[in-house]
């Protein structure tokens, strides 16, 4: 199993699984932890993603937080570049095949989605995505305006963005994305190759460690 340290700019995975944002403190919690499997995304190249692949406006976040402003504010850069990226709200059309069926739709954001409860259940990317249930979740988003946006975020903290009306979601094994024009897409906040791309889930490949319940959190 792997135990997964705090490193990266938003340490999602380290805030999603409780494990402590120190590394003194994170090392001991992982050693004394428990062992945990979650599915994995494979992507056509071979290579693997935890939390979810994306184009769109997120896509758009990582692309425009840069190495030396993630240097200098950390998790602040994102925040950033999300709200230029949702002031110019680029829309464009999604083509998505999951397991065969196909759906078209004009969106500003698709996320393939592994994981539904992020930075420790601050935010919740739809209702039902688990991280070891053998699925994918594709979440298509199509606001009209910055109010629409705005709106699906605040829905994200409480849990319901489900339930929006610019909302759609479609669970599955084999996704193929396509994207007119071509996007460029992310996995786990590192830029990939444009669309197509082809994804399928891997189910429960990951052997993690992780704090013991009762220490999560401290």
């Amino acid at each position: 199993p792997v135990g997964i340290l705090p490193g990266g700019t938003g340490n999602v995975l380290v805030r999603t699984f409780g494990i402590p944002l120190r590394v003194s403190r994170a090392v001991p919690a992982l050693l004394g932890g428990e062992e945990m499997h979650m599915d994995l995304g494979r992507l056509q190249d071979g290579r693997h993603f935890v939390i979810g692949v994306g184009i769109g406006l997120d896509e758009a976040m990582i692309a425009g937080a840069t190495r030396m402003m993630k240097k200098r504010v950390g998790l602040w850069a994102y925040v950033w570049s999300a709200t230029q990226a949702l002031h110019r709200l680029e829309r464009f059309t999604a083509r998505l095949t999951v397991d065969g069926t196909v759906y078209e739709r004009e969106v500003a954001s698709v996320l393939i989605a592994n994981l539904g409860s992020v930075l420790g259940g601050m935010m919740q990317l739809g209702h039902g995505i688990l991280h070891d249930d053998g699925l994918l979740h594709a979440c298509l988003f199509s606001p009209r305006t910055r109010w629409d946006a705005m709106r699906i975020f605040t829905r994200m903290v409480r849990g319901t963005a489900h339930l929006d009306p610019c909302a759609f979601y479609v669970p599955g094994k084999i996704f193929r994305l396509e994207a007119d024009p071509p996007r460029r897409a992310q996995a786990d906040g590192e830029l990939l190759e444009v669309t197509p791309i082809e994804i399928a889930v891997q189910a429960r490949a990951a052997r993690l460690l992780i704090p013991r319940r009762s220490r999560r959190g401290s």
